[in-house]
């Protein structure tokens, strides 16, 4: 279907085509008429994509019932005609953007035809059209065939990747490709893909994509994604370095940019050369680890078509990057640069120290890279997939019809107070299907027309780069390489591989100290950190969520006050937080959402007497007092159970303390009174065993309620779903049937007998069944004592090697081991950590699945008294 369905879009495109004026290919000694022949044919391909929804839009509508391979025979005069006046900007639409195409290869021909002694050109074989985005009138970069040689036609100078290449030469020997350039164009050598095989050597590689890295990063160069970057041995060549960032003048600015914002673009991540993701779409393009591999919530749908009932029906696929030549392979095996982080950061601070070390070199040095002050580089106003996005709506029939409602397509990617230039201009380009392409010139804006918006950035770019060498400084180096290392964690967490490996023994040395590094990334807001959401990990600001960053404050806060004893107040931070819009979950969970933020700063109101979170206490309250419970879940972690806990607690405090908050009991009583009530009219068949999201989380929400209100009654419903639970018990395996696979739980506090024993030793007398308790802890301990113990997969809280840590402390701390039994656990402990696996994104300080929960829980080994998070102890 696919050769008929691409047959008759040509045929259509070339009718709607014949009835124009139409510029012509002009003969040229160097260009065969087989060359021109085949770029005629590469145009009317381009075209006839913009074709396409028309045609299928035709074909489906037509009034003849007939075969798709029979429609051939129906495209004839009366047709065409028919699609001219029904679509009526579609031939101007398809006219404009031929005669530019042809426009400019008649340009490049005569380039080629004044250069063609001087570089020994000889005949072209071939011209390979679209290596690149199109800008100004339908010029794009070129990929020329001679019969001796192949390069890049650009329509730019290539002075900057020029400069970069005699730079870096002075760095890496025999660094550079070659390059030939010209006011308006250059040519460039067709960099030959060579990856390396010896360990040495890829060593080397990830030693110089550091230096080139943080090169790059001083530069200010932007938009270094995969397809820009060719390795050959030891060297990433980055052959197309076009793009540049400055700070916009805040005069300039749309909307207050915020400090998440301001970091981000102050870091590596802007290079491009690293991973990122900053919303819930994920598309690795990136020139360390981008590849072949599935985009995640994708910007826009993308669609193919498929014959049904004799119609073409529209088929969402899934998208994909492509595989590019900037990775290493071994044996068609990918080298992921985790397993050479190291030898990364090595480059990337060898680079910088020197850089640093002698500063006003390396000013005018990077400096010189772009030219002079006021050199024209491109600039990046909006994002290209917004473009894209707009280009592929203006294929859709409903915008062919008139120019008015083409125009309609691209009215929505204007912003409020933007100037009326830079979109007028961008409505230029895009209906004559182009990129919008801007540039910067000293501190303006220069438009892709030539016009100007003058001083539009703070300053140019040699005062960016000045700026950002002499302030930078030491700190500034470990946030970057830390931003390195997160950029990593996002493409493991993010990519359809994982990357594992073993952790160091020194990781159970000083938790307390660790802890302490984490508080203070955690306390500067210069530090971007990894957020996790179901599929995709992204960056964020830190975050009052109790399974990340926010349990981390709590767990630093517990250790100043009840271990070294310093009184540290978290209360700015914590509005820092509040205020921040783009991530506060307006869900009610105790992991990501309200109840989250809420036990957070009650637990610090509490723990240190600290009354200026009244108010936020209040502002919370109110919030979830106005939430539709019917809305959400009930399970522990992700719903309506985990905040019954929280307002349980929060009553318990007020109902046995003369407090400051007791005005708030009322709402607090209410909120409960209507969970209780959601949660007792729900289906409890559907929730399996487990503490997380299953009815060990349901059974101890209810317990606490019962314990402050016995009148409720709640006693039979509670017995009732300690016996459904108990269904799922396996007594020779001790553990519990996990309901997401239908096999035994693994040891976690999520799922399986960790987090269930958990919660079982939290409840009253009356529902504690103390035997199974005893029971299924001493075969545990024994089990745990011999050598057959490898059912622990990783270190986390949640899922690994911390949940049965948080498991013997908890029995410890309520009498179901003694503290020699604690102790000998605690090594045997240790040992195994030796044994479990880390997944790379592991790594990050987030306290469920992160560094921050596995320290707690070692400090806890040895202060038992402090709190179980994640149990809601406060």
């Amino acid at each position: 279907m696919t050769n008929i369905v691409e047959n008759n879009l040509k045929k259509i495109t070339k009718g709607i085509l014949s009835k124009e004026s139409l510029n012509e290919l002009n003969p040229n000694k160097i260009v065969s008429d087989s060359v021109i022949s085949s770029l005629n044919n590469q145009i009317i391909n381009q075209l006839s994509e913009d074709v396409y929804y028309i045609y299928t839009y035709i074909y489906n509508n037509h009034s003849i019932d007939f075969d798709i391979e029979d429609f051939e025979m129906y495209i004839n005069d009366d047709l065409i005609n028919e699609v001219r006046s029904t679509f009526n900007y579609l031939p101007t639409y398809l006219t404009n953007k031929h005669n530019l195409l042809i426009e400019y290869l008649n340009e490049v021909f005569l380039n080629l035809d004044e250069i063609a002694e001087d570089l020994d050109l000889d005949n072209i074989t071939h011209i390979k059209m679209g290596e690149g985005d199109s800008h100004n009138g339908g010029k794009t970069t070129l990929k020329i065939k001679c019969t001796s040689k192949v390069f890049f036609y650009k329509p730019r100078n290539s002075d900057v990747e020029y400069n970069l290449n005699n730079f870096i030469n002075n760095i890496l020997n025999d660094y550079g490709y070659e390059i030939n350039n010209y006011e308006t164009f250059s040519l460039c050598e067709d960099v030959k893909y060579i990856s390396p095989t010896q360990e040495k050597d890829i060593k080397t590689f990830f030693i110089n994509k550091g230096i080139l890295s943080a090169v790059l990063y001083f530069l200010h160069s932007t938009d270094n994604h995969y397809e820009n970057v060719i390795l050959q041995n030891t060297n990433p060549y980055f052959i197309d370095l076009e793009c540049f960032y400055a700070p916009i003048n805040k005069k300039n600015q749309l909307y207050l940019v915020s400090d998440f914002i301001s970091n981000l673009d102050s870091s590596i991540f802007r290079t491009g050369i690293f991973p990122v993701a900053i919303s819930n779409s994920y598309m690795n393009i990136s020139s360390l680890t981008g590849r072949k591999e599935k985009v995640i919530n994708p910007f826009y749908d993308y669609n193919s078509y498929e014959v049904k009932n004799n119609k073409l029906v529209s088929k969402k696929l899934n998208v994909y990057t492509s595989d590019q030549e900037n990775l290493i392979k071994v044996d068609g095996k990918i080298i992921e640069p985790q397993y050479y982080i190291k030898e990364l950061i090595h480059g990337f601070e060898y680079m910088t120290r020197k850089i640093l070390n002698s500063k006003e070199k390396y000013i005018q040095l990077i400096q010189g890279v772009i030219g002079n002050a006021d050199a024209k580089l491109r600039y990046v106003y909006r994002p290209t997939h917004v473009y894209e996005r707009v280009l592929k709506l203006l294929k859709e029939p409903f915008y062919m019809l008139k120019k008015d409602n083409a125009e309609e397509a691209i009215n929505n990617i204007k912003k409020d107070n933007e100037p009326e230039l830079i979109f007028a201009y961008e409505k230029e380009a895009l209906l004559q299907g182009d990129i919008p392409i801007f540039y910067i010139r000293d501190r303006n804006l220069v438009l892709g027309n030539g016009k100007v918006i003058y001083n539009y950035f703070e300053g140019n770019l040699h005062n960016q780069i000045e700026k950002k060498i002499k302030n930078f400084k030491e700190s500034d180096l470990k946030l970057e390489v830390d931003n390195i290392k997160k950029s990593l964690m996002l493409s493991d967490f993010n990519s359809e591989r994982k990357t594992n490996h073993k952790p160091h023994e020194t990781m159970l040395n000083s938790p307390l100290v660790k802890m302490k590094k984490i508080e203070e990334k955690i306390r500067d807001r210069k530090h971007l950190h990894v957020s996790f959401r179901e599929e995709l990990a992204y960056l964020s600001y830190v975050n009052g969520y109790l399974y990340e960053t926010g349990g981390a404050i709590l767990a630093s806060a517990y250790c100043n006050k009840k271990i070294t004893d310093i009184d540290s107040s978290f209360y700015d931070l914590i509005i820092k937080i509040k205020d921040n819009k783009l991530l506060h979950s307006e869900d009610i969970n105790i992991t990501d959402g309200l109840s989250s933020y809420l036990f957070i700063i009650f637990s610090l109101y509490k723990l240190n007497n600290e009354p200026e979170y009244i108010e936020e206490i209040k502002r919370t309250i109110n919030r979830i007092k106005e939430m539709d419970f019917k809305l959400l879940n009930i399970d522990y972690f992700g719903g309506l159970a985990g905040a019954l806990v929280v307002v349980n607690k929060i009553y318990d405090f007020i109902k046995t303390k003369h407090t400051e908050i007791i005005f708030l009991k009322d709402d607090v009583f209410s909120i409960i009174d209507r969970i209780k009530d959601e949660i007792l009219e729900r289906d409890f068949k559907i929730l399996g065993a487990g503490l997380a999201h299953g009815l060990s989380g349901i059974i101890f929400a209810l317990n606490e309620t019962q314990n402050n209100f016995p009148y409720m009654n709640l006693s039979s419903t509670i017995k009732m779903l300690i016996t459904k639970e108990d269904e799922q018990f396996r007594e020779n395996d001790n553990n519990y049937i996990d309901p997401r696979t239908g096999d035994l739980a693994g040891y976690y506090l999520c799922y399986g007998l960790p987090g269930i024993l958990q919660s079982r030793m939290r409840l009253s007398k009356e529902f504690k069944d103390d035997q199974m308790i005893k029971s299924s802890i001493n075969r545990l301990v024994n089990n745990l004592m011999s050598k057959e113990n490898n059912y622990i997969e990783n270190i986390t809280l949640c899922h690994g090697l911390a949940s049965v840590m948080d498991l013997f402390i908890d029995a410890y701390n309520l009498n179901y081991i003694d503290q020699p039994t604690l102790s000998k656990l605690s090594a045997v402990l240790k040992k195994q950590f030796l044994k479990v696996g880390m997944t790379y994104y592991d790594n990050n300080i987030n306290y469920g699945l992160g560094l921050s929960g596995f320290f707690y829980t070692l400090i806890r080994l040895e202060n038992p008294e402090l709190p179980s998070i994640l149990l809601l102890d406060c």
